[in-house]
C-alpha cells in the first residue's frame, strides 16, 4: 500500500512538475492544502483520467502512465510560479489590461497624428488658397488692363487663353525635364537624355489619352471658351449668377464620381451659397430713356443664358476629372504632370474656338503687333502665361488634398472679398440685398468649414474604431479562457 502522502506528477510535453506533499514539507510549509482545497496545481490537459489531490492516492498511481502519455501540449499552470502564464504577475486578465493599455497608448498616437496630418492639411491648404488669390487676382488686373478699352483693347480672350495653355506646357516639360522625381510613376525613363525624355513622355498609351486626358482637356476647354463668348451675350450681373451654378454642378459630379460623400448638411450649405450669392451680386443695370423691353432681351439673349448654363456643367465635370487624375492616375500623379498632359489639348482645343468665335484675322490685324512690335507683343502674352501657370498649380495642389467642392468655395469667398474692398476702397454702392447676401455667404462659408473639421474628425474616429475591433475581439477571448480556468478550479 502506498503512503497516503505520495508525490503527485502530471506529465507535459516538455516538462514534469512535481508536487510532494510530506509529513516534514507540511510541517515547515505555511500553506496546508486539505482534501476540500483547491489544487497548488492546474493542468489544462482535457484527459478525461487525469487525478487531482482529492481523489485516492491508488486511483492516481493506477492512472498515472496513462495521464503521462496522453497529456496535452500545454504548460502547467502554476500559481505559484511567477513565470506561469496564470501567475499573480502574468495573468491573463493582466495581460488583456496589458494589452488595452498599449493599444490605448497606440491609439491616442494614432489620434494626435491623425490630428497633426488634418493640421498640416488645413495649413497647406491655406496657403494655396491665399497664393490662388494672388495669381488669380494679378491675371484679373493684367487681363482687365490687356482686354479694357482703358488699357490695350485686344479683345482675344479666348485665343489668348490658348497661347496660355501651350505657355502652361513648355513650362512642366522643363521642369520635368530638371526634376526627375516628378515625373510619373509610368515613366521609367529617369535620366537627362533629351530625347529619350521626350519619347517617353510624349508617346504614352494612347487609350489613356482618350479615355482620361481627353475629356477633362475638352471640358476645362469649354467651359473657358464658352464663358468668354457667353459674357458678350449677356450682361455682367446676370452673368455672374448664372454661373454660380457651377457650384452645383460640381457637387452632382463629386457625388457622381464619389468624390464627395453624400450629406443633407451638404447639399443644404450648397443651395444655400447659391441662392446667397445670387443675392449678393444682385445690382439691376440702370434702364436708359431709349432703353425698350426688345432691348434689354437682346442684351441678355436666351442663347447666352443658355452658353453660361453649359459652361456650368463643363466646369463641374472639369474639376472632377481633374481631381480623378490627380489621385487615381500613375500618370498624374502630381500637378505639373497633369498640367504637361493636359495643357497642350487644351490649348489645340481653345485655339480651334477662338478661331470660329474671334477670327484669325482681326486676330493678326490688330493694332497692338504695329504698336508694341511682334517681340514685345508676345512678351506681353508670355506675362499671364506665367501667371497662369502657377495659379493653375496652386489650384491642382489645392484639389490634391482637399475635397473638390473646397476650390469653388475658396472661389466664391474670393468673390466676397473683391465685393467688400470694392465698397471699401472704390465706393461701390451695395444695396440692403446685397449687404443680406454677403452676410449669408459668410454665414455659409464658416458653416462649410465646421462640417469639413467635423467630417475629419468622425472619419479619424471610424479610423481608430476599426483598430478597437480587435481589441473587442481579445476581451471575449480572454473572459473566456478566465472562465474556463475559473471553472476548473471549482471542480
Amino acid at each position: 500500500m502506498t503512503s497516503s502522502h505520495s508525490t503527485l506528477s502530471i506529465n507535459t510535453n516538455t516538462t514534469t512538475n512535481s508536487i510532494t506533499n510530506s509529513n516534514n514539507n507540511n510541517n515547515n510549509s505555511n500553506f496546508k492544502p486539505n482534501h476540500k482545497a483547491k489544487s497548488s496545481s492546474i493542468s489544462t490537459s482535457t484527459n478525461p483520467n487525469q487525478s487531482f489531490p482529492h481523489q485516492s492516492n491508488q486511483h492516481h498511481q493506477s492512472n498515472s502512465d496513462s495521464i503521462s502519455s496522453t497529456a496535452v501540449q500545454t504548460p502547467t499552470y502554476s500559481l505559484n510560479n511567477n513565470n506561469s502564464p496564470i501567475s499573480p504577475l502574468n495573468t491573463p486578465i493582466n495581460t488583456f489590461f496589458n494589452n488595452k493599455m498599449q493599444d490605448d497608448e497606440d491609439n491616442q498616437e494614432k489620434e494626435v497624428e491623425e490630428k497633426g496630418n488634418y493640421k498640416n492639411q488645413t495649413i497647406q491648404a491655406t496657403l494655396y488658397i491665399l497664393g490662388w488669390y494672388f495669381f488669380s487676382l494679378s491675371i484679373s488686373l493684367y487681363n482687365k488692363w490687356m482686354f479694357g478699352s482703358l488699357g490695350l483693347n485686344f479683345k482675344f480672350p479666348i485665343l489668348v487663353t490658348s497661347f496660355h495653355q501651350l505657355c502652361l506646357f513648355l513650362l512642366s516639360f522643363v521642369i520635368l525635364f530638371v526634376n526627375s522625381s516628378l515625373r510619373p510613376l509610368k515613366n521609367s525613363y529617369k535620366g537627362g537624355n533629351f530625347f529619350k525624355f521626350s519619347k517617353t513622355m510624349l508617346f504614352v498609351d494612347f487609350k489613356f489619352i482618350l479615355v482620361n486626358i481627353l475629356p477633362c482637356s475638352v471640358a476645362s476647354a469649354g467651359d473657358i471658351g464658352l464663358s468668354n463668348f457667353a459674357i458678350s451675350l449677356i450682361s455682367l450681373s446676370l452673368y455672374t449668377m448664372l454661373k454660380t451654378s457651377s457650384l452645383i454642378f460640381v457637387l452632382i459630379f463629386g457625388l457622381i464620381f464619389k468624390l464627395e460623400k453624400f450629406n443633407w448638411r451638404l447639399i443644404i450649405i450648397v443651395l444655400v451659397m447659391c441662392g446667397s450669392v445670387i443675392m449678393m451680386v444682385d445690382k439691376p443695370e440702370p434702364l436708359k430713356e431709349d432703353d425698350s423691353v426688345e432691348l434689354i432681351e437682346e442684351k441678355n439673349s436666351k442663347f447666352g443664358i443658355i452658353l453660361v448654363i453649359f459652361a456650368s456643367l463643363l466646369s463641374g465635370l472639369r474639376w472632377s476629372f481633374t481631381q480623378i487624375l490627380l489621385k487615381k492616375n500613375p500618370y498624374t500623379s502630381n500637378p505639373i504632370s497633369t498640367i504637361f498632359y493636359i495643357s497642350p489639348i487644351m490649348s489645340i482645343v481653345l485655339f480651334v474656338l477662338g478661331l470660329i468665335i474671334e477670327g484669325w484675322g482681326p486676330f493678326i490685324e490688330s493694332n497692338i503687333w504695329e504698336k508694341f512690335g511682334i517681340f514685345k507683343s508676345i512678351i506681353l502674352l508670355i506675362i499671364p502665361g506665367i501667371l497662369a501657370f502657377f495659379m493653375t498649380l496652386c489650384e491642382f495642389k489645392l484639389l490634391k488634398i482637399a475635397q473638390i467642392i473646397t476650390l469653388s468655395i475658396a472661389g466664391i469667398f474670393k468673390e466676397l472679398l473683391t465685393i467688400i474692398l470694392s465698397f471699401l476702397i472704390f465706393g461701390d454702392k451695395l444695396n440692403f440685398i446685397n449687404i443680406l447676401g454677403l452676410i449669408i455667404t459668410f454665414s455659409d462659408i464658416l458653416w462649410y468649414n465646421y462640417y469639413r473639421y467635423k467630417q475629419n474628425e468622425v472619419e479619424g474616429y471610424e479610423k481608430l474604431s476599426s483598430g478597437e475591433s480587435d481589441l473587442n475581439d481579445g476581451v471575449e477571448y480572454v473572459k473566456l479562457n478566465d472562465l474556463e480556468i475559473n471553472e476548473y478550479n471549482r471542480s
